[in-house]
């Protein structure tokens, strides 16, 4: 039996995505996915293949059925100890993810990063809560990092553990990201790594960060070519 309803909800982002792909054409505009919590704290932590024309929408409880959209009591959170959490690559038409408390709490020595979005346009995070908890293990913690991609991040709550080195990484030149009504948050102990100070934005060569109403807390801001 197909899932994709109130009375048979999908378990996975993965069936989901699959109903999605048999029902609609990959011409769809923003096709809407509600997600509901797991309850007690569980996340979600399965790879997941973001692909063109979805909307994703945490924040859902299968137990008021599915009634309204409610971020702080349905708490649905995505987490992973793998190098990326989020990994969103290919993106030409559009993705949204709403509503998401989303974590990194990959303890090796390695890398790690929250969200990743690479070769993409027309991305949006918005109303979420990014939390980075690597620890000092890590090599290089990053909040959301951009590989030649366009993205925006929209009334987002970043919480930073001491292992964060970049809060927001535009990594190559073709970066260009909208930044606005965000608030980024470091933890009064969060110390320098290896000398170098955590940094709130960082955007290289001739990528662009557009910046409005973002309220910064105990933390460095390092931006190039920013707006605003």
């Amino acid at each position: 039996t197909n899932c994709g309803n109130i009375s048979n909800p999908c378990k996975t982002f993965t069936r989901a995505i699959g109903v999605f792909n048999a029902i609609y054409s990959q011409t769809a505009v923003y096709v809407p996915i509600r997600v509901a919590t797991r309850g007690s704290g569980e996340a979600y932590t399965e790879y997941i293949d973001f692909q063109d024309n979805l909307s994703f929408y945490g924040g859902y409880s299968v137990a008021d059925n599915w009634a309204s959209q409610d971020v702080a009591i349905n708490a649905t959170i995505l987490d992973s100890t793998r190098r990326e959490t989020v990994f969103i690559s290919g993106i030409t038409d559009g993705l949204i993810l709403d509503g998401f408390v989303v974590k990194n709490n990959r303890t090796i020595a390695d890398n790690s990063t929250v969200i990743s979005i690479n070769y993409s346009d027309n991305v949006t995070i918005q109303n979420c809560d990014i939390e980075l908890n690597s620890t000092g293990n890590s090599i290089d913690a990053y909040g959301v990092m951009g590989l030649q991609a366009n993205f925006t991040l929209y009334k987002n709550d970043f919480s930073l553990g001491d292992a964060t080195t970049q809060l927001i990484y535009a990594k190559t030149d073709t970066c260009n990201i909208i930044v606005n009504n965000n608030t980024i948050t470091a933890p009064p102990h969060a110390p320098p790594i290896d000398g170098i100070p955590i940094v709130g934005i960082q955007v290289n060569g001739t990528g662009t960060a557009t910046l409005s109403n973002n309220y910064f807390s105990l933390i460095n801001i390092k931006s190039a070519n920013a707006i605003g």
